[in-house]
């Protein structure tokens, strides 16, 4: 039987650094489950944490790879360049071939990251996988306005609409992406899913008040490391705010200081409370999922808790 273990849950809770304990315990690899980490040069605002001097290094005969971080591998990190309108289909044939690989050498893949979409593809498959792209569509559609878009989608599907939060209606790609799937038809995934696949999902999560320090306390670390020059060197490769991955938060908040509008101050406060309503909704997102097994970070010795549980799973 196949297995891996998912650690789940909002940003800044230590996902990652649980992950490569982890690893090391049970001799797995780590596979990033992060919409915004596989984007090449995006890496402070993204909050990757490269090592130093962690070199990539590919997989044989593919262009996938992984970083090293404390000797444990990290897969599905700088997958494509930020002009590249990456999809939740795309990431599942990456990560597909990342697992059957992890597993040919028999190690444990640990899916690890707060893309909650992305890891429902992984375990259970999503009906509009196999709606692909329509270029046509999506450059005709490019030009209009998150209102007319709204509106297009409306006419086309009103259930769609009524089922889109506050954000989803504020995103260009999601509606041009609905407008996608309402126009051609849901079909059946395409994408390969295992049988007898055995998993144990790991959630993190501390109070709201903790959590929201820890957010701001890491923005504010990632300002102090150059976030503003990373906005400003993709700009100079001529990467504009058009592109889906200058959307991506820690990203689009810079626009308007770019363009001489908004103050520095400003730009981070606004980050600050967008990545904060951004951890809200991924933990109403996890919290759908009864078969995540949650763990309070601010808690002593949870990590040993954390490591009991996927023991008695893993044997």
């Amino acid at each position: 039987m196949r297995k891996f273990l998912v650690i789940c849950g909002p940003t800044a809770t230590g996902k990652t650094i649980l992950g490569v304990r982890l690893a090391k315990q049970f001799d797995g690899e780590l596979v990033s489950v992060d919409s915004r980490q596989v984007y090449r040069g995006m890496d402070i605002g993204t909050g990757k944490d490269l090592p130093k001097n962690s070199k990539y290094q590919k997989l044989k005969n593919s262009k996938l790879g992984y970083y090293l971080f404390d000797g444990v591998p990290v897969w599905m990190l700088d997958v494509v360049e930020p002009t590249h309108s990456f999809s939740v289909a795309e990431y599942h044939g990456f990560a597909h071939k990342v697992i059957e690989d992890i597993w040919k050498r028999e190690k444990l893949p640990i899916l690890v990251g707060g893309t909650g979409l992305y890891i429902k593809a992984m375990i259970d498959g999503i009906d509009t996988l196999g709606v692909p792209p329509n270029p046509q569509l999506r450059a005709a559609y490019e030009k209009k306005s998150t209102e007319e878009l709204f509106n297009i989608l409306f006419h086309l599907s009103p259930d769609t609409v009524n089922t889109l939060n506050v954000s989803e209606r504020k995103n260009k790609q999601r509606l041009i992406r609905k407008i996608e799937i309402a126009q051609m038809g849901v079909k059946k995934v395409t994408g390969k899913k295992w049988k007898n696949l055995k998993v144990v999902m790991i959630g993190l999560v501390c109070s709201y008040n903790i959590l929201r320090q820890r957010i701001e306390r890491r923005i504010e670390k990632w300002v102090m490391k150059g976030a503003e020059d990373e906005v400003r060197k993709l700009l100079g490769r001529g990467i504009d705010w058009n592109f889906q991955a200058m959307n991506a938060l820690g990203y689009r908040q810079w626009k308007e200081y770019f363009e001489g509008v908004a103050k520095k101050e400003e730009v981070v406060k606004r980050w600050k409370i967008d990545e904060w309503h951004y951890a809200r909704r991924q933990l109403t997102w996890f919290k759908r999922d009864p078969r995540i097994q949650w763990f309070d970070v601010t808690k002593k010795r949870w990590e040993e808790d954390v490591e009991k549980k996927v023991q008695a799973w893993y044997n």
